[in-house]
């Protein structure tokens, strides 16, 4: 490797991704700050925190593959053949993906809570929540029975609620 493409080419690519770095630590330490003072939950900002991190990494891979002169159009064309392969994965996969998507929405909006009391309508299945994962929603009977139901269940039924807290 000669000089004139180490300066021309792999410092600059060192520089650009430094300066990601940088960026992404402040607005780490940024949202983090503004999540707390808005009483966010924990989970919350680390969500948006990994989404800006991920967002802050696109940015990068493009402007340093550029860096190192491959062509825009052919970071499109890989892009565009990724995100076809996710998309027949996507189908291929779609109920765990409904569950997921459901536990996000789920998380985010919170109808319901660890330890509420719930009845989901009109299958009248009732039960305190014991746990929220990314596929089910466990409920606990007044009988001690495990109830396990698919996230986009619970979030598709009538939900009735009563807080325990």
């Amino acid at each position: 490797m000669d000089m004139a493409y180490f300066l021309k080419v792999v410092v600059p690519a060192l520089v650009t991704i430094v300066i990601g770095i940088v960026i992404e630590r402040v607005l780490a330490a940024v949202t983090t700050n503004l999540g707390k003072k808005r009483g966010l939950a924990p989970s919350h900002i680390h969500l948006i925190k990994l989404t800006v991190r991920w967002l802050i990494i696109v940015v990068l891979v493009i402007v340093v593959a550029g860096i190192f002169g491959v062509g825009l159009q052919s970071i499109w064309v890989s892009i565009a053949a990724f995100l076809a392969m996710m998309v027949v994965g996507f189908f291929a996969v779609w109920s765990v993906l409904s569950n997921v998507l459901a536990a996000l929405i789920l998380l985010i909006w919170q109808p319901c809570r660890i330890g509420d009391k719930v009845t989901i309508l009109p299958e009248n299945l009732s039960g305190k929540i014991i746990d929220l994962n990314l596929l089910f929603v466990i409920m606990e009977s007044e009988e001690g029975d495990k109830i396990i139901v698919p996230n986009n269940m619970a979030l598709q039924r009538f939900l009735k609620v009563s807080s325990n807290k």
